[in-house]
């Protein structure tokens, strides 16, 4: 019994201002949903003995970025070699602030334009993998191996944490979410609170930062 870090990076990142130890971003990709935290994790890091001492049994482990960052892993905190073999997906991560907005091309209006063009291509190609196969279909948006990892997204199998703070933005996303049919989370939401009665009528979860 313990813990769980909903948002971490323990055996990710060693010493967040040296480049070389960090491994929770893929830094040159707005896009990058087949990215993998799990793949990166370092179960010997000395931060993941300091935070179980702390009472943190199991971390999920986050990717960071702009618009779509990765899959994020729940991994226990045993520190043994084996932890990551037993890791299992938790979730998609996406970003809905500055970064995202500045990825899609400056308004936040334009990550949602960008998500749609994204799903729209996911579903295109679930329905069409043959013919993209053959190179028998229009160009899409996302490498195969970016469209094979959103398909339990889209098909609501697997939720999508946004990293959002506006109450205005979070109320755009529950839209963007009954819209598509998927389910959505919010990290971080600042100003969730505002907006507690349109998130519990929408079964949206609210993750908090301690802060």
């Amino acid at each position: 019994p313990g813990l769980i870090a909903a948002d971490a990076d323990a055996g990710l990142v060693e010493v967040g201002g040296e480049r070389q130890t960090v491994d929770d971003t893929v830094r040159k990709e707005s896009v990058a949903p087949a990215f993998r935290s799990i793949d990166g994790f370092n179960p010997l890091s000395v931060h993941v003995p300091i935070d179980r001492a702390q009472g943190v049994t199991s971390e999920v482990l986050t990717p960071h970025g702009s618009l779509l960052r990765g899959q994020g892993f729940i991994v226990d905190m045993s520190g043994t070699l084996a932890s990551a073999a037993r890791a299992k997906r938790a979730a998609m991560f996406a970003g809905y602030g500055d970064g995202a907005r500045d990825a899609a091309g400056g308004a936040r209006g334009a990550v949602l334009l960008q998500l749609r063009e994204l799903f729209d291509d996911v579903r295109f190609y679930a329905k069409n993998k043959a013919a993209y196969d053959k190179a028998q279909t229009r160009r899409l948006s996302m490498s195969r191996v970016n469209l094979e990892a959103m398909i339990d997204v889209v098909d609501g199998k697997l939720p999508l944490v946004f990293d959002v703070e506006r109450a205005s933005d979070i109320l755009e996303l529950i839209a963007f979410a009954d819209e598509q049919h998927v389910r959505i989370v919010v990290d971080c939401g600042r100003e969730a609170w505002m907006v507690a009665s349109e998130l519990a009528l929408a079964k949206v979860p609210v993750i908090l930062e301690p802060m």
